[in-house]
């Protein structure tokens, strides 16, 4: 029984994970089998551009630089790695992948040469050698064209049809004129009091000046200062009231204004009003 209870749960997970794992299985993975005469990050560099210029050429999920270096084994790979299929399926389980570009790299005075070897599903095949600078071997430009057709091209789906889309409208209403009035009235008693609050100001900083905080100023100087702070803040009592007219005509009494509708029509807008 206890048997049969472990089969069962490994039944349920296996089918929970298998989808992953599948999908996981469809990355490809840039593996530098061999180095000769040349360091970990330069080796990083090219198997990563080589991992990119395999995505441009529409080759799909392509891992490659010091994120699969660092999940080999410690002691190196095989050079038999690519025939040998415990050291393949240990190397797809490390990378969580499935095709696998194993690159055989060194360096020979300034040049350095690749020599790639593509894994598909079991078979091992040779691609051409690259050959040039580390500055050429890490170009998407220089590479993408030299890896053209190493690994299969995914087909890509086009984005889904979005269906249909709701009709969105936008109707609003053109001011009329006693809107129009009050609201211009607004700006100019709100203007008016700004000049006269800025006049006031300066009329106190005057009388400040010639020392009207300790002793008496003239009776005109300071009839002056109180008459502009007065109209002053009527005039800013004048642009409240004003403005309240404005909205209150606009929203809630409803007067007057042509109506007009904006809505989309095709490839372009339609505008159509009440006049």
């Amino acid at each position: 029984m206890h048997a049969r209870r472990v089969a069962l749960v490994a039944l349920v997970v296996t089918a929970l994970v298998g989808p992953s794992a599948a999908s996981a299985a469809e990355d490809a993975a840039v593996v530098p089998l061999l180095v000769v005469n040349l360091e970990d990050e330069a080796v990083d560099q090219v198997t990563e551009a080589l991992a990119r210029a395999l995505v441009d050429g529409g080759a799909g999920p392509v891992r490659g630089g010091r994120e699969v270096r660092r999940r080999l084994p410690g002691d190196g790979l095989s050079p038999a790695c690519p025939s040998d299929p415990a050291c393949l399926a240990d190397l797809r389980a490390r990378l969580e992948a499935g095709p696998l570009v194993f690159v055989v790299l060194a360096r020979v005075g300034e040049e350095l040469q690749a020599d790639p070897t593509v894994v598909i599903e079991g078979e091992a095949e040779a691609r051409p050698a690259l050959k040039g600078q580390l500055s050429e071997l890490t170009a998407l430009t220089w590479l993408a064209p030299k890896v053209q057709g190493w690994l299969p091209m995914q087909a890509v789906l086009p984005p889904p049809d979005p269906g249909p889309q709701a009709e969105v409208t936008s109707t609003w209403r053109r001011p009329s004129w006693p809107v129009w009035a009050a609201a211009g009235l607004s700006v100019a008693a709100l203007g008016a009091g700004i000049g006269l609050g800025v006049a006031a100001r300066a009329k106190e900083a005057e009388l400040v000046d010639a020392g009207c905080e300790v002793r008496p100023c003239p009776a005109a100087d300071v009839d002056a200062l109180l008459t502009r702070a007065h109209w002053a803040d009527a005039s800013y009592g004048v642009a409240a009231v004003a403005a309240a007219a404005a909205v209150g005509l606009y929203y809630v009494l409803d007067v007057g204004g042509d109506e007009v509708t904006v809505s989309p029509a095709g490839a372009g807008v339609a505008v159509s009003g009440r006049f």
